[in-house]
């Protein structure tokens, strides 16, 4: 075992027994401290926990031995000034990817992914549903009526702050045969889409132009369609 400074590196490692704690954080506290241990019932697991519900697990990229201090994870923001978001932090049993959950906040969903965008490289199955909030001044109003029921939800979209508008988009991509490798097709002129927008469009364009959409008033429009050149 050598040495370095407040540092000590084992020269073969370190072994730790199955089933007894690995490692032991914070064993002075009877209510925040968390531990390793290597649990070898049925198929076996490496359990990281925490005794207190409410403590983090956090990783984070770019942050130096010198920022570490009692409060530094709650300033893991990503703002100016600030210390990179976290990669991933895991709450209450609830994970967090690109955004802090703050001190003394509940988790509001179950998985929640910001600052970016998730890409799923293969199928999307839902199952379950949930009910859209009703309330109008703490929700989003999906209350129900006009043949429309707010508690079989499966996928919920939320509008653009300005013009309320939502949609799914299908592009015109395909797999190269034989290479297992995209290519597009007659992009970006052929896609398929299905749109709601909230206020309404407010005038008629051609292929390829951007609709003019409204930014107020109750007009709303759900818009199904394929754009294929002038065959549309």
């Amino acid at each position: 075992m050598t040495g370095y400074g407040n540092y000590i590196y084992p020269t073969n490692g370190i072994a730790f027994p199955e089933n007894k704690v690995a490692l032991n954080f914070r064993p002075g506290s009877s209510s925040y401290y968390s531990h390793f241990s290597h649990q070898t019932s049925g198929n076996e697991a490496l359990v990281m926990a925490t005794q207190n519900a409410v403590t983090s697990f956090i990783f984070v990229n770019g942050e130096s031995l010198s920022n570490i201090a009692s409060d530094r994870w709650t300033k893991l923001t990503g703002a100016s000034g600030a210390g990179n978001a976290p990669g991933l932090q895991i709450k209450n049993n609830c994970v967090s990817i690109g955004k802090l959950i703050p001190n003394n906040t509940t988790p509001t969903y179950k998985l929640e992914v910001s600052n970016g965008i998730a890409c799923f490289n293969g199928g999307l199955e839902v199952k379950g549903h949930i009910a859209g909030d009703a309330s109008t001044t703490t929700g989003y109003g999906l209350y129900s009526g006009g043949g429309y029921h707010n508690a079989y939800n499966n996928l919920i979209l939320h509008g653009d702050a300005s013009t309320g508008s939502s949609g799914i988009a299908f592009v015109s991509d395909k797999a190269t045969a034989g290479t297992g490798t995209i290519a597009n097709v007659n992009a970006p002129s052929d896609r398929a889409f299905i749109q709601y927008h909230a206020c309404g469009i407010t005038t008629a364009t051609a292929e390829n132009t951007n609709p003019t959409l409204a930014t107020s008033g109750e007009a709303g429009r759900l818009v199904i369609g394929i754009g294929n050149d002038a065959t549309d």
